[in-house]
């Protein structure tokens, strides 16, 4: 009986979710734009939305996991990320290879 009740919300969320994709996205894309974190995390959460959409539920995962690491580095650690820290890390990265 148990089961068959877990099935039956199971079922439920998801043709509300199928149903409302839209909708839920505009919400979640709403929200965030609240959020302080730089233009990049938002564009980042609109293509994951748009792959979730899709039904690419693995290229979602794999667009928002390094994104939170990316912000919270960035946001938490205060580390500041880009062009220069990159081209610091490959000269390193060349220097050990022998080039």
């Amino acid at each position: 009986m148990l089961d068959d009740a877990g099935e039956d919300l199971r079922e439920r969320v998801e043709a509300y979710y199928r149903e409302s994709c839209d909708e839920v996205s505009h919400a979640v894309q709403k929200r965030a734009e609240m959020f302080d974190v730089d233009a990049e995390a938002k564009e980042t959460l609109v293509e994951a939305l748009n792959a979730h959409k899709s039904d690419y539920g693995r290229s979602t995962c794999r667009l928002l996991l390094p994104e939170i690491e990316r912000v919270a580095l960035v946001e938490l650690q205060r580390k500041e990320l880009g062009v220069t820290h990159v081209d610091k890390v490959l000269g390193k990265l060349s220097g050990s290879l022998g080039r």
